[in-house]
């Protein structure tokens, strides 16, 4: 009797279980889709190309960067679509060229957004030697395609049907781009400031790469903070 009683228990529980699993599910997919649509929405008047307002900045620099710009983003580009093929297969090639044109465009909207905000801190419009700066641009790129890339989630099935998965959070983008983490970590603050329409997700998951970075990844030799000041310091003097 007991037995009895205490079998129908377990199937009260483990039904319970499952009704409180399948809700927490269908939760976590509904913030996952308002994710995407609000990246969606950001990205909607953005283009994959630097805006007229940019073009001004690029002519305001003594050297311009426009080319430059524009070989890198093509590029970076080629690398990040074939990584991506290698790594989720070749059949999902067609989602890794979409997901990095979104993150080119929300790269030129934060751009943007970033010299607007400086041009009104520091009443100068020639930007020169950031907007030639290679490690800058690269960071804010791999920055955008973060965002798009954990927005739209951190794994990608294999395209063979298996059903084994490839892990493409971060720090992945950092691989692709051959960027050193703290390099990263130096753009995120300013890449939330210039764009205040970031879910509140996206937010906690650029701080959570902030804190990764600073706790672990930073201190790698090749991405130790102490050497790139120490770097800096002497490009300074």
């Amino acid at each position: 009797m007991w037995g009895f009683q205490s079998m129908c228990v377990k199937n009260a529980v483990f039904s319970c279980d499952c009704h409180v699993f399948k809700y927490l599910t269908t939760l976590v997919n509904r913030a996952a889709m308002n994710n995407i649509q609000q990246l969606i929405m950001i990205l909607n008047s953005a283009t994959d190309k630097p805006s007229d307002t940019l073009i001004v900045y690029f002519n305001n620099c003594t050297v311009n960067p426009t080319d430059s710009i524009l070989r890198r983003v093509e590029t970076l580009g080629h690398v990040f679509k074939k990584k991506f093929a290698e790594a989720v297969g070749q059949g999902c090639a067609e989602i890794g060229s979409q997901r990095y044109k979104l993150g080119v465009r929300l790269y030129y909207r934060v751009m943007e957004s970033m010299l607007k905000s400086e041009e009104e801190r520091l009443s100068v419009q020639n930007f020169s030697k950031l907007l030639n700066d290679n490690i800058f641009h690269t960071s804010l790129l791999a920055c955008a395609v973060e965002v798009v890339m954990a927005t739209y989630g951190r794994n990608a099935s294999q395209s063979d049907g298996t059903s084994a998965e490839t892990d493409l959070s971060f720090p992945w983008i950092l691989s692709v781009f051959d960027l050193k983490a703290f390099d990263f970590y130096k753009v995120i603050e300013s890449f939330i400031k210039a764009e205040p329409s970031l879910t509140r997700e996206m937010i906690k998951h650029l701080e959570r790469c902030e804190h990764r970075i600073m706790e672990s990844l930073a201190w790698q030799s090749r991405s130790c903070p102490v050497t790139s000041l120490a770097t800096e310091a002497e490009e300074v003097s």
